[in-house]
């Protein structure tokens, strides 16, 4: 930010892992407080497409994680309190 890159703030929403009123109060304030520092925010909701994969591979999943969409209204009105431009990938 302060070499005047062009920035675009991605922010990976995982329902009931980083999406506390806490947490999201806290990204509200930082693109407040960096206003003008980069273009807008990007909300990147929580998808589940790689949990079959995981699973091949034999990884852990949690298979108990809603979907993202169902809580994009909620993360984009508290974000866009702060003032900052909020768009959602995949819209």
């Amino acid at each position: 930010m302060d070499m005047n890159a062009d920035i675009v703030l991605r922010l990976p929403l995982i329902p009931g892992y980083n999406d506390s009123p806490e947490e999201l109060i806290l990204l509200r304030d930082f693109l407040k407080k960096h206003m003008g520092s980069y273009r807008y925010a990007e909300i990147m909701p929580y998808h589940n497409l790689g949990v079959g994969k995981s699973r091949v591979l034999g990884l852990k999943t949690d298979d108990n994680i809603p979907s993202g969409k169902e809580f994009i209204e909620y993360w984009t009105k508290i974000l866009r309190e702060s003032g900052a431009e909020v768009r959602v990938s995949g819209d």
